[in-house]
């Protein structure tokens, strides 16, 4: 079996949701620098409040652990902006 393309099943939500976002981390760094082996990808994602029900339908917890939706805007109400995960299972 083929291994999903890991940028896509984060990014693909992103885009039709049309959220802007950047790839950093590891896969900005292959895709930039030297190739390595990498399970993860990084994201800075421009979300806004109005869009977080729309943001975590589109990754269900049947198929991601993500925080409750509480927990996400608590997060975006930093003055930071703050930092949570997706994680696919």
């Amino acid at each position: 079996m083929r291994e999903p393309n890991l940028v896509h099943i984060f990014t693909g939500p992103l885009n039709q949701l049309e959220i802007r976002y950047a790839v950093t981390g590891s896969v900005a760094g292959i895709m930039y620098g030297e190739p390595r082996l990498t399970h993860d990808v990084d994201l800075i994602v421009d979300l806004e409040s109005h869009a977080v029900d729309s943001f975590l339908s589109r990754f269900p917890e049947v198929d991601f652990y993500r925080p409750p939706t509480e927990v996400v805007r608590t997060e975006l109400a930093r003055e930071t902006r703050g930092h949570f995960n997706l994680i696919h299972h």
